[in-house]
């Protein structure tokens, strides 16, 4: 059995990914949140009450991250909305970002619940790096490529069902199974964005901060490590074993190529 750190923000809860992924066709316009030249889906419903969608809000998120990011996105419209209407925005690689750039954009419509110490998590969007190798017309339908897209809309959606909050270092297992068969990893570790700019973490729209954190997935006996030991000496060994970088599915876990280097 494993053992994760305590606190609200420790999942483990196996139906955490309740909102379907179908596919989606081209559209203009997406009509519920006010997005153009997007991937929106046919048959988009709501599912129990859904946070408001501030266009203001939307367009600022949009204009920070193609001000940093460099490229034109692709949007993931969801078919389904539950707690909050829930896109993720897919950044090509280019010749400054050597890999593809998934971030949330809908997570931080609704405020999140935290202690006044944490509030500048109130509202955030999650991201996460991919190899600019995958091929994103298949980002939605390689089952080694998708799972990805639903980690992202899963965590963002757990902090509302469960009026929860996430911060850098927390650590979560969503599922007892891996993200996708054949590979170690099935945790989930929360990291502040060190790569980016300085600039980039700190967005403020109107009189309410954004903040940005990056998924970094992991394995349970990382997890473990960073429980035993604390997040620094955690990170200094993920960034020693190269996996901090962009998603590798199938790479091995750090302590085992730890392990190898020392014997």
């Amino acid at each position: 059995m494993r053992r994760d750190e305590p606190g609200p923000s420790t999942i483990r809860d196996s139906k955490v990914n309740t909102i379907s992924e179908r596919k989606t066709v081209m559209n203009p316009n997406c009509d519920f949140c006010n997005g153009t030249a997007q991937i929106t889906p046919e048959g988009f419903r709501r599912i129990g009450k859904v946070a408001k969608v501030r266009p203001r809000w939307r367009e600022g998120l949009q204009n920070h991250c193609r001000e940093f990011f460099g490229s034109e996105p692709l949007v993931l419209h969801e078919y389904e909305s539950k707690y909050v209407h829930l896109d993720v925005f897919v950044y090509p690689a280019t010749e400054k970002r050597p890999f593809h750039t998934l971030i949330t954009q809908g997570i931080s419509d609704k405020r999140c619940y935290t202690p006044k110490d944490l509030s500048a998590y109130r509202h955030f969007e999650l991201m996460l790096y991919l190899p600019m190798e995958w091929d994103l017309k298949e980002l939605t339908s390689r089952d080694d490529y998708k799972w990805t897209v639903t980690l992202l809309k899963s965590l963002g959606r757990y902090v509302h069902k469960y009026s929860t909050f996430f911060t850098p270092g927390h650590s979560i297992a969503p599922s007892e199974e891996a993200f996708v068969p054949g590979s170690f990893l099935d945790s989930v570790l929360f990291i502040n964005p060190a790569d980016e700019d300085d600039e980039f973490n700190e967005l403020v729209i109107g009189d309410k901060a954004v903040s940005f954190m990056r998924v970094i997935p992991v394995t349970a006996a990382e997890v473990q490590y960073k429980v035993d030991f604390g997040i620094k000496p955690c990170l200094q060994l993920l960034d020693w074993a190269s996996a901090l970088g962009d998603v590798d599915p199938y790479r091995e876990c750090a302590l085992s190529f730890a392990d190898d280097e020392l014997n």
